[in-house]
């Protein structure tokens, strides 16, 4: 289960979220906007979100 602790509109289709999630969770990627980030609660891992490749990338 994925927990936005903060989520604001950007735009009329976008929203910037921060939150948690476990590994196995699969991470949403309509509608979120660029640099939105997650914390995998099990492994540590910090991922932002990559708009223009629709994808989730592991930071650092």
């Amino acid at each position: 289960m994925i927990t936005f602790d903060k989520a604001t509109n950007q735009g009329v289709s976008k929203r910037y979220v921060e939150g948690k999630c476990l590994s196995a969770d699969t991470k949403p990627t309509s509608n979120i906007a660029n640099g939105s980030i997650l914390i995998e609660m099990d492994t540590g891992k910090i991922f932002m979100f990559d708009e223009a490749n629709s994808q989730w990338k592991e930071f650092g």
